[in-house]
């Protein structure tokens, strides 16, 4: 029987950032945190979240760097 390698890099609550792209190495899957939409920007930066937009291009970079092979958004408000 042959194991099946997969990984999970989860954002966290953050703005993007290169590091944030690195740490995707070898990642089957990306689930990042998006908070707020693509027209909240500003606010967004002010509060060191994500927009969705954001998200979807580590999304991207995470594929085209490092072959993840898919990018799930997530919010949780307490």
């Amino acid at each position: 029987m042959s194991r099946i390698h997969c990984s999970v890099r989860y954002s966290g609550d953050t703005i993007p950032t290169q590091k944030l792209v690195q740490a995707g190495e070898n990642a089957t899957l990306l689930i990042h945190e998006s908070t707020m939409a693509d027209d909240q920007a500003e606010m967004a930066a002010a509060k060191m979240h994500s927009t969705v937009g954001q998200a979807i291009d580590i999304g991207r970079r995470y594929a085209f760097f490092f072959a993840v092979k898919a990018t799930s958004l997530a919010h949780s408000s307490s």
